[in-house]
């Protein structure tokens, strides 16, 4: 560049601001163009779903979950499909709504509902407990529960909840159609009889017609009349609102009468299922495995198009399959390379136990390590992740993910009584005290189980040693409030018993019942304050709880003191 030409910087700045500028916008543009092609693919997945087309429905669901896992709307596309088909991924995309939107509370309703489907009682009641009193009047909620009290045979409080629902809305037809379900359970032959009679009005409307040959499919069923069952079910299938999974009811009541019509039709829905898309042919393969037929399954599945077999449903089918032949290798190459977006770890899970089975410790502890970070910190994972565990006996893991809900997650209620059974099955003094610790700082002070959780934490500080002044000021209050609970009574006269208050001890007893000092858990107490000054006695009582469950602490005290009593020579040995 020579002296009169002009400096070149001053352009060179320009253009790399305008690039700068260029490169800016596009920048920002990008989330918008995201967000724009998110709320593309609900638009179109919520179409797809008004014209019954599960397969292009749940493609464009997934898509828009791809760009954002909590879209509400596209959420709602998927949990319609899979309860359209009844697949046992229904309850899944249900918890997840109630995870997106946690204070909905029609929301916590469909879940229980969901629930209820396949049978889960314990989600379901769990889902309701969590609806605050406030928002317990409605129609739907007296129904839902009525439901759940329903399948815990509970069928007076059931028909309580049923009698509310009426009085509020006595001309819903809905409502006295699921009534009618109670009352089919009644063991007065007339009331059921008319139970029947009214599902069978109840299918003359249009809009029940569907739910109501449903539940009298299943009633004939259940009475093994099949001619009846098959002739409700086909009416179902040729019902203009009914769903996909209608006709795999269909299915069931042909297998089970044993029917020539049964093939035919498993061939033409295996056809028609393969064109519906991944989540019908896994809903279908998992009947199939489920009522015995892995072979089926097997033939059908493998004879789909590769690019079929790959997608999530399908693949999350083929696991199913192998795990319930035990096809470890098959399970492993079947999924060692699938993507299961959001419920990827749990495919992480199944490697891991695949590896297991095979005697790969290392493999399998490094997918289970990938199956834990992958659940992160959303605790609907880690639950499935324990029940996972515990359905396999994992102990070791299970009681890992248990501890991590119970301190991290306390509105997991499901939990602490899991744990609690664990760590008794363990005789841990220790975790059971850690986990009583834990709980007193999360329980309100009207919880009903409060005062079983503060009796656990004085006893097990009391056996340990620990926070000596605390537990025996925690069981002389919970003594003083019920004195005829002997297991109250027997941790509040140890506390008086380790302070050298035998005689007072002894008196903490006055109320109880001689049979209840028979049990194990109380018998070892009573045994130790009878002691030297009453040997036969006290021997008597520590034979019997020998004979009970108890706590290493617990085995020292009483061997120490059969040596004692031994050492006075005035009772018999003990056994």
């Amino acid at each position: 560049m020579t002296d009169d030409e002009p400096p070149r910087w001053p352009k060179i700045l320009l253009t790399a601001c305008v690039i700068a500028a260029i490169v800016g916008a596009a920048w920002a543009a990008k989330p918008a163009y995201r967000n724009w092609k998110r709320q593309r693919h609900v638009a179109q997945a919520a179409d797809y779903l008004a014209q019954s087309d599960f397969r292009n429905a749940a493609l464009s669901a997934r898509l828009a979950l791809s760009i954002d896992p909590l879209d509400l709307r596209a959420t709602q596309v998927m949990a319609d499909i899979t309860g359209r088909l009844r697949s046992p991924e229904f309850v899944a995309w249900r918890q997840r709504i109630v995870d997106i939107d946690p204070d909905n509370i029609a929301h916590r309703i469909a879940l229980a509902e969901a629930a209820l489907m396949f049978g889960d009682i314990a989600r379901a009641e769990q889902s309701l407990v969590k609806i605050p009193e406030t928002n317990r009047s409605s129609v739907e909620f007296h129904q839902a529960a009525a439901l759940v009290l329903a399948g815990q045979k509970k069928l007076g409080d059931a028909l309580t909840h049923f009698s509310l629902a009426l009085q509020l809305d006595p001309g819903n037809q809905a409502l006295q159609l699921n009534h009618a379900v109670i009352l089919l359970q009644a063991s007065d032959t007339n009331i059921a009889a008319r139970a029947l009679r009214t599902i069978g009005d109840c299918s003359a409307n249009p809009a029940l017609r569907p739910m109501a040959l449903r539940l009298l499919t299943e009633t004939h069923l259940r009475a093994a009349d099949f001619k009846s069952a098959t002739v409700t079910a086909r009416d179902l299938v040729a019902s203009t609102n009914s769903a996909p999974g209608d006709r795999i009811l269909l299915l069931t009541v042909l297998l089970a009468a044993r029917s020539p019509e049964y093939a035919a039709e498993l061939s033409t829905l295996q056809s028609n299922t393969v064109a519906a898309g991944p989540e019908q042919v896994r809903a279908l393969a998992v009947w199939l495995i489920g009522t015995g037929q892995p072979d089926e399954a097997s033939r059908w599945l493998s004879g789909l198009p590769k690019e079929l077999q790959s997608q999530q449903g399908v693949s999350m089918a083929l696991a199913d399959l192998h795990m319930s032949r035990a096809d470890w290798p098959a399970l492993e190459k079947a999924i060692a390379k699938a993507k299961w977006g959001e419920a990827d770890f749990l495919r992480n899970a199944i490697l891991s136990r695949a590896s297991r089975e095979q005697n790969q410790e290392m493999s399998s502890s490094a997918a289970w390590l990938e199956a834990v970070r992958a659940a992160g910190s959303n605790p609907k994972k880690i639950s499935a992740l324990a029940r996972q565990a515990a359905g396999w006996g994992w102990q070791r893991e299970e009681e890992e993910l248990l501890w991590t809900l119970v301190e991290r997650h306390p509105a997991e209620r499901w939990a602490p009584p899991a744990l609690a059974r664990l760590v008794a099955e363990a005789r841990s003094t220790t975790k059971l005290n850690r986990l009583s610790t834990i709980l007193l700082s999360q329980l309100p002070v009207n919880h009903p189980g409060l005062p079983g959780t503060k009796n656990n934490f004085a006893a097990t500080s009391l056996l340990l040693n620990q926070q000596v002044t605390r537990a025996s000021e925690m069981a002389r209050d919970l003594y003083t409030l019920n004195p005829s609970n002997e297991v109250f009574a027997s941790t509040y006269a140890y506390s008086l018993l380790i302070q050298g208050r035998r005689d007072d001890a002894l008196k903490a007893f006055a109320a109880i019942k001689p049979e209840a000092l028979e049990n194990p858990s109380v018998a070892i107490y009573y045994g130790l304050i009878l002691g030297t000054n009453s040997p036969a006695e006290a021997a008597k009582y520590l034979d019997l709880a020998a004979k009970g469950e108890l706590l290493p602490e617990e085995k020292m005290l009483l061997t120490e003191m059969r040596k004692k009593i031994l050492s006075t020579g005035s009772s018999r040995p003990a056994p």
